[in-house]
């Protein structure tokens, strides 16, 4: 009646929990050319949930993260389209059908995330491993096999992203994304730019605020402006403080729309394009869709020729964009399908293609065909990016045929003859992921052979798969794996995480606190058995210095291990233990000749200037023939108060020094900073400092260096240090 108010409400879905945060519930939400609805769902504080679509029918769940959900634009057959999230606060299609999401708060692990969303895609988020983010079955940016990667990192707390198309703004916008960042106060914009079958983006900022300034909701306006909220203060509760700002061109374009709808249709307005397709018969979108020299009027043409395929717009959008002449087969052929279609008819038209393009990607990913390919010879040529593996794993889970001889499969030869035939990593792990979802009972069938591949990546979705289905009945497998192939940091921390889940199932324990796989640790390091150096560093490295069984007589005895790295990592052991009997130990290492000069002069990162022993000590180590040795007990020295007599000493040993050397030895006397050093902000110079031969290993030692680096206090270095 035109008050501004709706008369009618209809719910068109609805949840049911007892969580009750005030943001990571159902939130934003995007229309599709079909008119899906597409919303996002938080983390919900891991509570259990009931979404219930208007026709009654419901998903359950909790504790798996966030997720994004689809429905009919009436509210029924409400499905999950792709999971992983913390918090998908908002989703938006581009020109093109892309779907986009910003993901609201990593916690620990900054930044938050702008994301390509595409049908089954994992992101990598699980709340039931703990809101900390740090979790090794936690991924951000698809660092977990199945996983898949962000298009960038946002500004903090994103609540909006919106793709600019239309003419108000400069031309350089159109097509690119729009992020509000309520934490850091900015409206920012993203340039996307092609990434195998999906994105990575710079971003600019568009307009920044103060404290009050807290950007969040966008939309487009009729004349091509843009209207922003603003939330303006930092607590959550509403307080009535909130305003409206408003960006348009000083002097904006006055061209009048076309009224004519295939002229509309390549208008620079996004919204008018899209009302112009609405308006069109289905030969004249075909024809569109097939020739019109305009991309995104090719392919809005064809996602509305397509809106009574739902399922298909991806893939009709692509094909329309990057294979215009092939356009009407397909679509016809599609026309031809069955009204109950379930993926598992092949389009033919699609067979001859070649090229692995988005528009390949998603014919694949949505069912439309299986590309036939020798894995030995074309995967690694044909498939290098994430969104292609998960395509190839969706598609090998559907597909008809593949399935049938995949699930039929059920003996040793046919996964022995799989995993010798498949050389490429992330090829295996697309087949795994495939397989599992062909048939869970393949899971059995697998997992010795992952945990046993040559590729970590294969070892590491195997543990993975271990800890989430709490599958005890391959402790046994894991226990090997940890013993002997466990040879990267994260696979060591996985099999330790998955023990956790196996033995106490609590995925949520803080760092540092005893785990259960301790006791299997501790086996590794004193039974005496041949493990891999990797598999004995990264278990040394995870006991705390101060555990009750890394006693000082094991620590000694690795000290005589045959391998130095071992060595280097029982030297590094005790010097971060809480004992006083490390001095003894760390000054008998600092002065052993028979030692590398690596060992030495890790010893004496334990040793403090300010007890007179150890000064003594680093002053006769000051003149020693190793020039490493030597070097790092004048930097150990720098920073304390020496008495004249010792002052004098490296004054006289100063003059004998040349370079590097000497200057160590003038600093630890004048105690004043170096001179000519470029400027804290001058990110140029240092680089430039920083360029030339080094000395990784003397490098390393500053990192974690108590009085020169500190490095470690804030950052961690494989696994040693903190993160803040």
């Amino acid at each position: 009646d035109g008050d501004g108010k709706a008369e009618e409400r209809t719910p068109i879905a609805h949840l049911e929990t007892k969580g009750d945060y005030p943001h990571n519930g159902l939130s934003g939400f995007a229309f599709d050319m079909a008119d899906n609805v597409y919303f996002g769902f938080g983390e919900n504080l891991g509570a259990d949930y009931k979404l219930i679509g208007s026709d009654g029918k419901s998903l359950a769940g909790g504790g798996e993260g966030g997720n994004i959900y689809v429905c009919d634009k009436d509210g029924k057959n409400v499905r999950k389209f792709a999971t992983g999230f913390w918090n998908p606060f908002h989703v938006g299609f581009d020109a093109f059908g892309r779907l986009f999401c910003v993901d609201n708060d990593p916690d620990s692990r900054p930044p938050c995330r702008l994301l390509h969303i595409v049908e089954g895609g994992d992101y990598g988020y699980r709340f039931r491993n703990g809101r900390k983010g740090v979790h090794p079955f936690t991924a951000w940016n698809g660092e977990l096999p199945g996983t898949l990667p962000m298009v960038a990192g946002t500004g903090e707390a994103p609540c909006s992203v919106l793709a600019y198309e239309s003419d108000n703004l400069p031309s350089e916008y159109i097509g690119d994304l729009l992020v509000t960042s309520w934490g850091d106060h900015r409206l920012d914009r993203y340039k996307l730019k092609p990434r195998g079958a999906s994105f990575t983006a710079e971003m600019t900022p568009v307009v920044t605020g103060g404290e009050n300034f807290r950007p969040v909701g966008l939309a487009l306006a009729p004349d091509g402006s843009l209207f922003f909220s603003d939330w303006v203060d930092k607590s959550y509760e509403l307080h009535g403080k909130g305003r409206v700002w408003r960006l348009s061109a000083k002097d904006p374009p006055k061209a009048d729309p076309p009224e004519e709808p295939e002229l509309a249709m390549k208008s620079p307005h996004g919204p008018g394009r899209e009302g112009a397709a609405r308006k069109l018969d289905r030969e004249t979108l075909l024809a569109l869709a097939s020739v019109c020299k305009d991309d995104r009027a090719r392919s809005l043409a064809a996602r509305a020729y397509l809106a009574n395929r739902p399922a298909l717009q991806e893939a009709a959008s692509l094909l329309a964009l990057h294979h215009p002449n092939r356009f009407r087969a397909f679509a016809k052929e599609v026309d031809a399908l069955p009204k109950d279609w379930n993926r598992e008819s092949k389009v033919a038209s699609l067979e001859p293609l070649k090229k692995w393009d988005e528009a390949a990607v998603a014919a694949v990913r949505q069912g439309l065909y299986m590309p036939t390919f020798d894995p030995v010879t074309d995967a690694t040529g044909h498939f290098f990016d994430p969104f292609q593996y998960q395509a190839l794993a969706r598609s090998i889970a559907a597909d008809p045929d593949t399935r049938e001889i995949l699930v039929n499969a059920d003996n040793i030869e046919f996964f022995q003859k799989l995993f010798a035939e498949s050389p490429d990593a992330a090829y295996r792990v697309a087949l795994n992921q495939g397989l599992r979802e062909a048939k869970p009972e393949n899971e059995i069938a697998l997992l010795p052979y992952m945990l046993k591949s040559p590729f970590a990546e294969v070892r590491l979705q195997g543990i993975l798969w271990i800890g989430e289905g709490r599958r005890k009945d391959f402790k046994a497998n894991l226990l090997e794996c940890l013993e002997k192939r466990a040879t990267t940091r994260h696979l060591f921390e996985a099999c330790l995480a998955t023990l956790d889940l196996l033995e106490r199932n609590d995925p949520k324990r803080d760092p540092g606190q005893e785990s259960a796989g301790e006791e299997y640790v501790l086996k590794i390091l004193s039974s005496g058995e041949i493990r891999p150096t990797a598999v004995r560093r990264f278990a040394l490295r995870s006991l705390r210095p101060d555990h009750p069984q890394l006693t000082l007589e094991l620590l000694k005895k690795l000290l005589k291990d045959s391998d130095a790295a071992i060595r280097l990592e029982a030297v590094r052991t005790i010097r971060q233990r809480p004992d006083a009997e490390r001095w003894t130990e760390l000054r008998e290492i600092a002065m052993k000749e028979d030692l590398s000069a690596i060992e030495r002069s890790e010893a004496m990162l334990g040793l403090s200037p300010g007890n007179r022993e150890d000064r003594k000590l680093l002053l006769e180590l000051a003149e020693n023939k190793v020039p490493e040795v030597a070097s790092e007990a004048l930097r150990a020295l720098r920073g304390f108060d020496l008495s004249p007599r010792e002052k004098e000493e490296l004054s006289k040993l100063s003059q004998t020094l040349t370079g590097p050397h000497k200057d160590l030895a003038q600093r630890a006397v004048e105690r004043n900073p170096p001179k000519n050093l470029p400027k804290s902000e001058d990110l140029a110079a240092w680089l430039a400092l920083a360029n030339g031969d080094g000395d990784a290993a003397a490098g390393e030692r500053i990192f974690f260096h108590l009085r020169v680096g500190s490095c470690f206090r804030c950052h961690e270095l494989d696994g040693s240090g903190y993160t803040v």
